[in-house]
């Protein structure tokens, strides 16, 4: 079959699994409880650490 106008992209399997073929990887932290600032940013730390 032929496909006019057509653009085809390759992909290669990440390198991790799990995280995708981007050169990296997005976390969006939400704090629900209305806590304070500095405590989010710590918590964000320890989580980023954690991977």
């Amino acid at each position: 079959m032929e496909i006019p106008d057509v653009t085809i992209f390759a992909f290669l399997p990440p390198l991790i699994d799990g995280y995708g073929v981007s050169s990296g990887f997005e976390i969006n932290l939400q704090d629900q409880a209305g806590g304070r600032a500095d405590s989010l940013f710590s918590v964000g730390q320890r989580l980023i650490s954690a991977l």
